[in-house]
């Protein structure tokens, strides 16, 4: 790897949480459990991301029955 490719990677490893990147996380009538949850999260931790914006469905839904 060249120069340039090594900075850019120790300025991507040494970004704060806030700058790097994120997915927005759906829950809703679906089955959950703990294993699965912890499952998503480690998956989504792998992949790269650094976090999630957890949406609920659950209590919209309910409201508008």
């Amino acid at each position: 790897m060249n120069r340039i490719g090594l900075l850019l990677l120790a300025f991507l490893a040494s970004l704060t949480t806030k700058a790097q990147m994120k997915t927005w996380w759906f829950f809703g009538y679906e089955r959950t459990t703990q294993e699965g949850i912890v499952a998503d999260i480690q998956a989504l931790k792998d992949a790269g991301f650094a976090g999630v914006v957890y949406y609920d469905q659950i209590l919209e839904n309910q409201l508008y029955r």
